[in-house]
């Protein structure tokens, strides 16, 4: 085998790493020159490395490299799922720098669950909503009758909104006008978790994250979901096309009543409704395997403030977020379950998602990533 030339040019923002790897047994690739003869460039020598590359270092060196990518461009972290049950794998992983974090476990809503992913516990949940399906439509909701309590105190002394009787919602796609109200509820989920002190965002740098001026199609990028509450029913949404999803109405019957204290911060800016407020978001992206030919979602995260928990909302929105995934061509909803929440992790059991408990999610990040820019060439050549 030759060497490789140094590159002299290289148009797809990345320079090619070379490297070199003292072998302690030969390595024989015996009817697969063809299949992975390299066609890359002119050198008719180069091979893409398959089975018979193993246990060489090359895995050091690869992984090295994405990390080296991250830690040079400004990612905070390079993140996976790693099996339990292979230990080389695990081993790997962890001399790698990776952190493991055995609470939390993978799941997966794909398949006939995703196509339709209603056809258990929301069945029921949807029939109590007088039928309505996510996607479809929006039926108008009904004016309160006489018999429906719905009170307001919005004197200077309490400026609460109690709300009893029924609850309207309406999820929709977040707007730049929504900033504020994001940036408060991705801090929140912060204090839920304690984990205030990982909390580096703004809402200046959320804006380049979640509203670029170029940003990629509809629902591959940085997603936001938001479902807004009020005590009157929502008009019918119109002139919705250029946001690309039409928002949703629901009601809820309400079997306790619901208390929303915080008025004027999370009062609606999407349009001159006064008495709309966010309850509460969903956070997701397209993520990609090499086990398909089509993107999934990641789901990342799912947060209500405390006045709007235990109503029912999540499954309204998660589903709504299933039911993008499965109208847009989109394989699955993936996502790290928490095991030791038992009731985040049987909401999601409930929502027909499957679960691998021999999967643990693995993050290399802080410290641990950044050895892979600050010793950058010196990490490559140890790695071999």
């Amino acid at each position: 085998m030759t060497m490789l030339s140094s590159p002299e040019r290289y148009t797809q923002g990345f320079k090619p790493v070379l490297t070199t790897f003292d072998l302690k047994f030969p390595v024989v690739a015996e009817g697969e020159l063809e299949e992975f003869r390299s066609k890359y460039d002119d050198k008719s020598d180069a091979y893409i490395a398959g089975e018979s590359y193993r246990k060489l270092g090359m895995g050091s060196l690869l992984f090295g490299t994405v990390a080296s990518i991250a830690a040079n461009n400004g990612f905070l972290s390079a993140e996976g799922v790693i099996a339990v049950w292979n230990k080389k794998s695990y081993d790997f992983y962890i001399n790698m720098g990776v952190g493991i974090f055995d609470e939390f476990t993978y799941g997966k809503l794909h398949g006939e669950n995703l196509q339709n992913p209603f056809n258990i516990s929301f069945i029921s949940f949807l029939s109590n909503l007088t039928k309505y399906f996510l996607m479809a439509p929006a039926p108008q909701q009904p004016t309160p009758s006489p018999s429906e309590s719905i009170t307001t105190d919005a004197s200077s002394e309490n400026n609460n909104v109690t709300i009893t009787g029924k609850i309207y919602t309406r999820v929709r796609l977040a707007k730049k006008s929504d900033l504020s109200h994001i940036y408060q509820l991705f801090y929140q989920i912060h204090v839920y978790h304690n984990y205030t002190h990982l909390y580096k965002a703004t809402e200046s740098s959320l804006e380049g994250l979640l509203f670029k001026e170029n940003p990629l199609p509809l629902f591959y990028g940085p997603s936001v979901l938001l479902l807004e509450v009020s005590p009157t029913p929502f008009n019918e949404p119109k002139n919705t096309a250029n946001e690309g999803f039409k928002p949703v109405l629901t009601t809820f019957d309400l079997k306790f009543l619901v208390v929303e204290g915080q008025v004027e911060e999370f009062r609606s800016k999407y349009d001159d409704k006064s008495d709309a407020y966010i309850a509460g978001y969903a956070f997701f992206y397209a993520n990609y395997s090499c086990f398909n030919d089509k993107p999934g979602f990641y789901f990342e995260s799912l947060y209500f403030r405390e006045s709007y928990r235990k109503l029912g909302m999540g499954k309204l929105l998660f589903g709504t977020v299933s039911s993008i995934a499965a109208d847009n061509g989109f394989v699955s909803v993936d996502g790290i379950i928490a095991v030791w929440n038992k009731k985040s992790y049987d909401f999601y059991i409930n929502m027909g998602v499957e679960v691998f408990d021999e999967f643990r999610y693995g993050k290399l990040h802080g410290e641990n990533l950044q050895k892979y820019a600050d010793n950058k060439g010196k990490s490559e050549e140890e790695s071999c």
